[in-house]
């Protein structure tokens, strides 16, 4: 947690679905306290949503689908879910 709070310095931190609450209980179960600030954490899906795609009907690794581009292969997988999630971004920026 440490490590993570260093490498992300209280900057915004996008994940798809609530990832903040996981950690949140995370640490709770392990009692140790949450070191981030709650409103730092936002889910990406809501940039998806608000450009008029339902993200619910994609996951991280599959959301170029929904601009009929091909996902980078190994769903679920942080780094290329992480590629699926930019290059969806990126089809956003440039319509």
């Amino acid at each position: 947690l440490i490590k993570f709070l260093s490498f992300s310095k209280e900057l915004p931190m996008y994940s798809y679905g609530p990832d903040c609450e996981v950690i949140k209980q995370n640490t709770d179960l392990i009692q140790v306290t949450f070191p981030f600030k709650m409103d730092n954490f936002y889910d990406v899906r809501d940039v998806f949503n608000e450009a008029g795609i339902n993200a619910l009907a994609y996951s991280s690794g599959t959301i170029p689908c929904a601009f009929n581009m091909t996902p980078p292969p190994h769903a679920h997988d942080a780094l290329n879910d992480a590629r699926s999630i930019l290059i969806a971004l990126t089809a956003i920026y440039k319509d």
